[in-house]
C-alpha cells in the first residue's frame, strides 16, 4: 500500500451485552469461577444427592456462560481478525462490518514507523494481541520502530502488561472512569501530541473499547477538565442514551469525532487503521468512544438536547456556551482512516 490510507475494523465477537465485563483472561477466569460457586451455592441440596437430569443442566449452564465469556474476549476478537506474515510483510486485516468479508492489507515495506492509539477497558489485552501476532514478529532488517499509549480504567492493568508494552515502548496509564480525570486528560493529550509527529511513513494502529470516551479526555479551550468531570457527572444522570451522550461530548473535546484521526492525517498524511470492540447495540462506529476516527458532521442540533434533558440548570456555564452558541467546524474527510 503506497498511497496514505484508513480503515475501521468493528471486531465482532458474540454476544455484545458481555463485551463490557471482560478485560483479561485472568478476568474471564474469575468471572468463571464466581459463576461456578454461585451455581453449587444456589442449589438448594448442594450437600445432598443431585439427579442426574440436575447435574447435566448444571453442566450445560456452565459451558454456556465459558462459551459466552470466551466469545467476547478482546485478545480472541483482534486475533480472530487480523494476522501478519514475516515473509511477506504483509498485515492483512479481516474487514467484519460487512456480511461479505473483506480484507485490507498493508505492506509494512511502506512505513518505518507504528503509533499504537489504545483507550478504553479493553484496550491493554487488545495492544498485547496486536504485539504477539504483529510488533514481536517483524523481521529486524525492516527496522520498524514502534511507540505508543495505551489508556485503560484504574486497576485494569498490571505489571506484568506493563513490562510486556514497554518493550514495544508503549506506554500504559491508567485513568478515571466513567468521570475523567488529570490522569485521563494527560494521557489524551500525550496521545494526540504524537498524532502530530505522525508522516506519510507512520502506520497508526487504534485500539479502541467501551470506556474510550471518558479515558480519551482532552477539552477543547477554553474549557477543562473541571468543566467535563462535572459534565459527564451531569450526562450520567440525565438518563440520556449513550448515543446523544457522545453527539455532546464530541462538540466539547478535542480528539472526538474523528478528530484523533486527523490529527495523524490531515497534515501528516499517516495511514491509521482501526480496531473496535462495540459496547454499543447495533455498533455504530461514530458511538463507540465518540468516534475519535469517524468524521461524522451530521450529529445534529446538540441545543435541542439541552432542553430535552433539562441540562441547563445542571451544566457549567462554559459548557452550556459552547453547546449553544459555539461554532461547530465542519471536518473534512481524508480518506486516510479505516475503521474495522
Amino acid at each position: 500500500m503506497t498511497t496514505s490510507s484508513s480503515a475501521m475494523i468493528m471486531l465482532r465477537a458474540g454476544l455484545l451485552v458481555l463485551q463490557h465485563h471482560t478485560r483479561r483472561h485472568s478476568y474471564v477466569t474469575s468471572s468463571y469461577s464466581t459463576t461456578t460457586t454461585a451455581l453449587h451455592a444456589s442449589h438448594p441440596n448442594n450437600n445432598s444427592m443431585i439427579t442426574h437430569k440436575e447435574s447435566l443442566m448444571h453442566g450445560h449452564a456452565l459451558s454456556i456462560a465459558q462459551a459466552a465469556i470466551a466469545a467476547v474476549d478482546p485478545r480472541r476478537a483482534v486475533l480472530s481478525h487480523l494476522t501478519y506474515s514475516p515473509s511477506t510483510h504483509l498485515l492483512s486485516v479481516e474487514d467484519g462490518n460487512d456480511s461479505t468479508s473483506t480484507t485490507l492489507e498493508y505492506d509494512l515495506n511502506d512505513y518505518n514507523n507504528i503509533l499504537i492509539a489504545a483507550f478504553g477497558k479493553a484496550s491493554v489485552p487488545m495492544v498485547e494481541a496486536l504485539c504477539s501476532e504483529v510488533l514481536c514478529r517483524i523481521p529486524p532488517h525492516i527496522n520498524m520502530q514502534t511507540r505508543g499509549t495505551v489508556i485503560t480504567k484504574h486497576h485494569h492493568a498490571t505489571q506484568q502488561d506493563r513490562n510486556t508494552l514497554n518493550k514495544y515502548n508503549i506506554a500504559v496509564v491508567e485513568a478515571g472512569h466513567p468521570v475523567p480525570d488529570i490522569q485521563g486528560q494527560r494521557a489524551a493529550e500525550a496521545l494526540l501530541g504524537m498524532c502530530n509527529t505522525c508522516n506519510d511513513r507512520t502506520l497508526v494502529l487504534c485500539c479502541i473499547s467501551g470506556g474510550g470516551s471518558a479515558l480519551l479526555c482532552a477539552p477543547t479551550p477554553p474549557l477543562t477538565l473541571q468543566h467535563l468531570q462535572e459534565t459527564n457527572i451531569a450526562l450520567l444522570q440525565s438518563g440520556m442514551t449513550i448515543q446523544d451522550m457522545n453527539r455532546i461530548r464530541k462538540r466539547l473535546e478535542r480528539g472526538k469525532g474523528g478528530k484523533l484521526a486527523l490529527a495523524c492525517t490531515a497534515q501528516n498524511n499517516a495511514t491509521v487503521l482501526g480496531l473496535v470492540l462495540s459496547d454499543v447495540i447495533g455498533d455504530p462506529l461514530d458511538v463507540i468512544a465518540s468516534g475519535p476516527t469517524v468524521i461524522c458532521n451530521n450529529d445534529g442540533d446538540v441545543a435541542s438536547l439541552v432542553e430535552g434533558y433539562n441540562l441547563r440548570d445542571v451544566l457549567p456555564e462554559d459548557v452550556l456556551q459552547v453547546l449553544l452558541h459555539g461554532d461547530v467546524d465542519v471536518l473534512q474527510d481524508t480518506n486516510n482512516s479505516t475503521n474495522t
